[in-house]
């Protein structure tokens, strides 16, 4: 029990010293509100405007709030500035003001002094769009403590080298026009000092060629961009296999003269974190197979936007195995004129992806064009095509399908649009849809489009409609385009549907005569956006609500109709001139909503996704369900690490589980862990996440826990008043360093703090043939508590001690009985009985009691350290006893 009490005391120490750390996080946030009460608020910021405006008097700047901060944003751009602005004489602005913006963009600044920024407290300076050839060394030294973000362009001169150095702290950097044709070489490292940088972005620099050690010092670098540099005709592939890189999530090279993704371009790179590769607007004609290869398990969004991609040759095979991705842009290749092969993506069973197909010279949609991705799309955009036809299964297995863009084919104005029938799978899911610019067959509208019960958007802009479509399903509907089209009136049929929702009606240029009263009778969703631009109405009493509704904000006409009977003037400059009549009323209305709506296919309810606990070899997951629409049969849970192994799959659970414990699991590993919600009567419904387990550790996982209320104690109780928790901080530090630490009286020189009680004899650990006992001495020893360890063995004899009745001392691994030391190891060597807390590497073992984990064994050297020669555990209580091996003869039972 000696050794159980001296566990209790470590325990006892580590809760100090956590309760010694949550002092001081509770005296730092107590201070911080202290603080920040003498800071001005959101509504001083005018203050400070005002106090910029007169300092800066003679400059026609702009002051604003910032939107994201109690700072300013002072706006001094388009100004034709020569230089920076300067405060007016005697003018001082207040310390504590801090621009949060400093706009000096488009102006004709080409230099900056040392004293350009005296006294200005700057987070972001924007000098884009000028031209400055000359940048002093100290520049920016008055900036130095608060700027963390600068855009400039240069006038194609080599960058401010010395002057940028010493805005070491700097997060974000832009710089444009500037001139250096290999960039990375001895005389042209510019961003080493940068330590903190995370976005840098350079414009138009004339780059030929990229060293290896060009972004060499930025190591937090999360995004990296390189824009119009027209003589680069290569990717700067060598860059991409260096450490500093490793964190880059976010890579676009545009507008360069690069023709091609070669074979495994990224097979050797460090960019395993990669999320966002942008290869727009380039010449590259040819992905060659496996390019992408080492990017697929991060890559969530790819663009080869504006390129010169064939899709009716072998050059996309390299846009292969990309199980992740989410966002796929190949608009603007001219070459691509049938849907590509998507399949060969091999995207993951719960990935749902959006591919940009517009503006290319697709000219049909076959049967099944879209297989093997169908079921995953979520968003599709095949706008400014030349699409004519549609076959009438092309829109087939479409069930997830959320955005629709079918607008504006080009050379096909004069065919009938037909919207083919397996756009009806899409009924349940589809939000957006644009058919805006389509010369559509009214029959297929009437027929597709009313089972469309979840739009919220819906274009039908210049598509020859001569009326509007059935919107009674269409309960979610909040914006409706019909301008360009045919349509002659408008009654309250004609709207009945979404009155709860609608918020944006687009009538212009249509030749309506004449717009009901009811149209918006029993709406609830008030104000509504209506446009009636170039619409000519007969402005009589019957049009008197529109000119009321516009007057008491019920409507707001963003163009209002004209009067055709009134010289072709406007509808709000009439007043009540339309009509003299005091006596009318308007009609009454019917309510068509008294009688019950016809059912709706219900939304299938979203899964929520808490991690629990996380450890070296285990996660515990719990998930929740948005609503209870459908019918719950079961779960599965599937957790796949990065190898592509499956670690752990459970199916079929139980609708009343909402939580499992995962293991065992890979240690430091990331997995990608879904669960699937099954329905009886409606789609699963699937949410995943990627978790990294923890790395394996000798003392034993302790794992990540959720919410802790005790962990923000310290934060609540500094938020109530920063003056009274200073003094409650600092009588908890002198309790706990100086009164609680003080050793006790007469303790002696033993390191145990708690003398132990008498045990019965049935506390003891019970005995088997594998064990070695307690023994109580008839004498007590001096300097210990009553109790001594004689030996923990597991009962094993070494054969060169056997004959004169002794043994070494064993590994205490078949000690089972409760309240006795185990051995705490991971696999197949674990004993019954032993703890499965987590993995242990290395030789030495670890042991627990019913009080907890015990120390581990420290090393046995021959230089007067003393210890066991064999791994186990060994009480530092005892440093003076000589028990080096069993005695059999001392051996006492129970």
């Amino acid at each position: 029990m000696l050794l159980g009490n001296r566990v209790i005391y470590t325990v006892s120490n580590k809760m100090a010293v956590m309760a010694d750390k949550r002092c001081w996080s509770a005296l730092y946030v107590g201070l911080t509100l202290a603080v920040l009460l003498t800071l001005p608020h959101a509504s001083d910021a005018q203050t400070w405007c005002t106090s910029l405006i007169d300092a800066f008097s003679s400059y026609n700047c702009v002051c604003r709030p910032a939107s994201d901060s109690n700072d300013v944003v002072l706006d001094c751009s388009n100004q034709d500035l020569t230089s920076v602005p300067s405060m007016a004489p005697g003018k001082v602005l207040p310390t504590a003001l801090i621009i949060h913006e400093f706009i000096l963009a488009n102006n004709s600044i080409t230099r900056l002094e040392d004293n350009s920024f005296q006294n200005f407290r700057v987070n972001a300076l924007d000098l884009s769009g000028n031209s400055i050839a000359s940048v002093s060394d100290g520049a920016f030294d008055p900036l130095i403590a608060d700027l963390r973000e600068l855009r400039m362009d240069g006038n194609f001169t080599e960058p401010p080298k010395s002057a940028l150095n010493s805005l070491k702290d700097l997060e974000i950097l832009t710089l444009g026009d500037y001139k250096v044709n290999y960039l990375g070489d001895s005389d042209h490292l510019y961003f080493f000092s940068f330590k903190h940088l995370k976005r840098l972005t350079l414009r138009q620099w004339k780059i030929i060629a990229i060293e290896i050690d060009a972004f060499k010092g930025p190591n937090s670098l999360q995004s990296l961009t390189l824009l119009q540099e027209q003589d680069m005709v290569n990717l700067p592939l060598d860059i991409f296999t260096q450490d500093y890189l490793k964190n880059l999530k976010n890579l676009k090279i545009s507008m360069t003269s690069i023709v091609e993704v070669g074979e495994k371009a990224f097979s050797d790179s460090m960019l395993n974190d990669l999320e966002e590769l942008d290869l727009s607007d380039n010449l590259i004609s040819d992905i060659k197979a496996n390019s992408l290869e080492g990017l697929g398990l991060s890559l969530r969004k790819l663009s080869f936007a504006s390129n010169y991609l064939r899709s009716d040759t072998s050059d996309l095979t390299g846009l292969s195995n990309l199980p992740r991705l989410e966002e796929l842009d190949l608009s603007g290749n001219e070459d691509i004129n049938v849907i590509p092969d998507f399949s060969q993506l091999n995207l993951a069973d719960q990935t749902d992806v959006k591919i940009f197909l517009g503006n290319n010279n697709i000219n049909t949609l076959s049967s099944n064009a879209f297989s093997g991705i169908a079921p995953r799309l979520h968003t599709l955009d095949l706008s400014q095509n030349r699409i004519s036809s549609m076959a009438p299964d092309s829109f087939n297995e479409m069930a997830n399908l959320h955005v629709l863009r079918l607008s504006q084919q080009r050379g096909v104005t004069t065919v009938k649009f037909a919207l083919p029938s397996s756009l009806s799978e899409s009924a349940n899911s589809l939000t957006h849809l644009f058919l805006n610019g389509l010369n559509l067959d009214e029959s297929s509208v009437s027929e597709v489009l009313p089972h469309m019960a979840n739009l919220e958007v819906l274009d039908l802009s210049h598509t020859g409609l001569t009326q509007v479509p059935n919107l009674q399903k269409m309960v979610n509907l909040q914006e409706l385009y019909l301008t360009g089209n045919s349509l002659t009136f408008l009654n309250q049929d004609h709207l009945i549907g979404p009155r709860e929702t609608l918020k944006k009606l687009y009538l212009s240029q249509n030749p309506i005569k004449l717009i009901s009263s009811c149209i918006f009778a029993h709406y609830t969703s008030f104000p509504i956006t209506l446009a009636l631009q170039s619409v000519q109405l007969e402005c009589n009493c019957s049009l008197a609500w529109l000119q009321r509704a516009a007057t008491n904000g019920r409507i707001n006409l963003t163009h209002p109709p004209l009067c055709s009977n009134f010289n072709i003037e406007s509808l709000l400059s009439k007043n009540a001139t339309i009509c003299p009549n005091d006596d009318f009323k308007d009609p009454p209305c019917e309510n068509p909503y008294t009688t019950t709506p016809p059912p709706t296919t219900p939304r299938p309810p979203s899964l929520t996704l808490k991690l629990v606990k996380v450890t070296s070899n285990s996660l515990t997951l719990s998930w929740s369900l948005s609503n209870t629409v459908g019918t719950l049969r079961s779960f599965d849970v599937k957790i796949t690490n990065s190898y592509g192994n499956s670690e752990f799959i459970r199916n079929d659970l139980h609708p009343r589980f909402f939580q499992v414990e995962a293991t065992p699991l890979l240690p430091d590993t990331q997995h990608k862990v879904c669960v699937i919600a099954n329905f009886q009567s409606i789609n699963s419904v699937t949410e995943c996440t990627f978790i990294r387990t923890e790395k394996g550790s000798g003392s034993g996982a302790s794992g990540q826990e959720g919410d802790s209320d005790s962990d923000n104690a310290g934060i609540i109780i500094g938020a109530v008043a920063a003056a009274v928790l200073l003094l409650i901080i600092l009588a908890a530090i002198f309790y706990l360093v100086v009164v609680r630490r003080r050793p006790k009286k007469n303790s002696g020189p033993t390191s145990t703090p708690v003398q132990p009680r008498n045990f019965a004899k049935s506390e003891l650990p019970s005995m088997s043939e594998d064990s070695r006992t307690f023994t109580r001495p008839k004498r007590p020893v001096d300097n210990h508590d009553g109790m001594q360890v004689v030996a923990i063995s597991d009962g094993q004899v070494n054969d060169r001690h056997a004959r004169n009745g002794s043994a070494r001392v064993g590994r205490a691994a078949m000690l089972h009985s409760d309240g006795s030391y185990k051995l705490m190891s991971a696999g197949d060597s674990s004993t019954e009985g032993t703890s499965g807390i987590g993995s242990v590497s290395g030789s030495q073992s670890l042991y627990e009691n019913d009080r907890g984990l015990l120390p581990k064994t420290p090393p046995y050297h021959d230089h007067g350290l003393r210890g066991p020669r064999q791994p186990g555990y060994y009480n530092e209580a005892f440093e003076q006893d000589k028990y080096d091996e069993i005695d059999m003869q001392r051996e006492v039972t129970v």
